[in-house]
């Protein structure tokens, strides 16, 4: 499978880290969607849009739409995460924090 280094060559190293860190999450945006088809009519810009990133923290601005290279098309004020979506075309890693932490043992054994 392709990474996301491979597949988004143009991405921000800052925004490629924040979501390997679990700041932001990515989504392929599934073009042919209601949804999107919405979207788009209400904002040209995104019509061209491949990925969405939101962001998993409170105190965001809103998405962020990413062109097929990983470029920066649009920065939303608003939250998209209402899209239809499919799976992505490449796989990245999440860093473990839990590592170094005094409960690391007791994190890795915890199963739901």
């Amino acid at each position: 499978m392709i990474t996301i280094k491979n597949k988004l060559l143009n991405i921000d190293k800052q925004l490629l880290a924040d979501i390997e860190g679990s700041y932001f999450s990515i989504y392929k945006i599934k073009k042919e969607s209601s949804s999107f088809k919405e979207l788009s009519e209400q904002h040209q810009k995104v019509k061209e849009a491949s990925y969405i990133v939101n962001p998993n923290f409170n105190d965001a601005n809103g998405s962020l739409f990413l062109l097929a290279d990983g470029t920066l098309l649009f920065e939303a004020d608003f939250f998209a995460n209402f899209l239809t979506n499919e799976p992505l075309d490449f796989e990245y890693s999440v860093k473990d924090y839990t590592q170094n932490h005094p409960f690391a043992k007791t994190f890795n054994e915890f199963r739901f």
